[in-house]
């Protein structure tokens, strides 16, 4: 052998113990503070499971802040003596399963603490919200995952912004599947196969120390390159009606269902950071903006991103009404900032603290006070 080839080889061996040693303190360092288990998938994507039929929450497994219940919902162990209790259970996407709040901080929870201020022991708030789920995925999860629990009201949070994705939601929900461990390899390598932790920190960290300017540039090439060589009418000038005629069907079922069950149904309006701005757009709702049309919406203006959801609460409230659920103000209540909102729909502590007293001031309105809309200030 050359010694040139051994100098090659020697530098691919240094990579390699590199890249090895990297993964392992990455592990290690999950174990240390999240007492994360050092094989096995340990990632965000993996709080949630799915079969064949439905996706649900990955019962008993905890990332980072994130912790899921034996049923597979975040938050508490449910409760096994219901007498008295009322069991709320909240369903939408990662708006209501939390994102940027603090661990407890998620609307949900808030809820619970501040009905245990007001009634200790009489209501349950039970989390049943899942990252990504869209609302024909809540049919079959709130038939065959949340119904069984039998709870007594359903307040719904329902995510419009999927409508706006360059293909809408199939009509259909198929569950999709984590591909499966390959044949043949030892345990601990199949193990470490599926991910590489010490890639996912890298890519944090490194977000952290890009420049704005930079961002904005790499976003704008994004936004270019999805667009490029697009026809003039794959460009939406108003939100999509045949879209939110899509969203009006799939809520209808939906509330339909949960109706027939005999749970009461609450249904929340949506809102997001740009919907009836009082103040001026910053940098940083422009960069967030701008995220979130290169990398989810590139067939929309920012008007329509940020209209979206009082076109789709048209269709919440006549919903609602003919199912004879309650309609929840939440479109011009919780601000629409950068206080509010970590990113374009998602809520800080603050946001959350506004959305679960708004939620809370409606469930323990009498029936015929303000049937329809409740609203409270923040």
């Amino acid at each position: 052998m050359s010694r040139g080839r051994r100098t090659a080889l020697r530098w691919v061996g240094y990579a390699a113990i590199f890249a090895v040693t990297l993964e392992v303190s990455a592990r290690v360092d999950d174990m240390l503070t999240w007492g994360a288990p050092f094989r096995g998938r340990y990632s965000h994507e993996a709080l949630a499971r799915s079969d064949s039929i439905v996706v649900r929450g990955h019962e008993g497994f905890r990332y980072e802040k994130w912790q899921m219940n034996a049923q597979g919902f975040r938050g508490p162990e449910l409760r096994r003596d219901r007498a008295g209790v009322t069991r709320i259970a909240v369903l939408g996407a990662s708006e209501t399963f939390g994102l940027f709040e603090d661990e407890g901080q998620e609307y949900p929870a808030q809820m619970q603490r501040m009905l245990d201020s007001l009634a200790p022991g009489r209501f349950e708030v039970v989390n049943v919200a899942l990252a990504g789920l869209g609302i024909n995925a809540m049919l079959p999860y709130y038939e065959r995952i949340v119904a069984p629990h039998t709870p007594d009201i359903v307040v719904t949070y329902l995510s419009p912004s999927f409508y706006l994705e360059p293909n809408p939601p199939p009509a259909q929900y198929t569950a999709w599947r984590y591909p499966a461990r390959r044949p043949g390899l030892p345990g601990l390598v199949a193990d470490l196969t599926p991910e590489l932790r010490s890639a996912a920190k890298a890519k944090t960290v490194l977000k952290a120390f890009i420049p704005a300017p930079l961002q904005r540039f790499t976003r704008e090439r994004k936004l270019e390159q999805r667009r490029a060589g697009q026809p003039a009418e794959w460009f939406w000038t108003a939100v999509p009606a045949d879209r939110m005629d899509m969203f009006e069907q799939q809520a209808d079922r939906l509330i339909g269902e949960i109706d027939s069950t005999g749970a009461e149904v609450f249904v929340v309006t949506h809102a997001n950071r740009f919907l009836h701005r009082s103040t001026p757009m910053t940098a940083d709702d422009s960069l967030h903006m701008l995220t979130s049309l290169s990398s989810l919406f590139p067939r929309a203006t920012p008007e329509i991103v940020a209209g979206v959801d009082s076109s789709a609460n048209a269709r919440l409230r006549r919903v609602a009404t003919r199912h004879g659920a309650r309609i929840v103000e939440a479109e011009r209540v919780i601000p629409a900032d950068g206080v509010h909102y970590g990113d374009y729909l998602h809520f800080t502590n603050d946001g959350a603290r506004v959305m679960a007293r708004l939620i809370v001031d409606a469930l323990l309105a009498p029936r015929d006070a303000g049937r329809d809309r409740v609203a409270v200030a923040p």
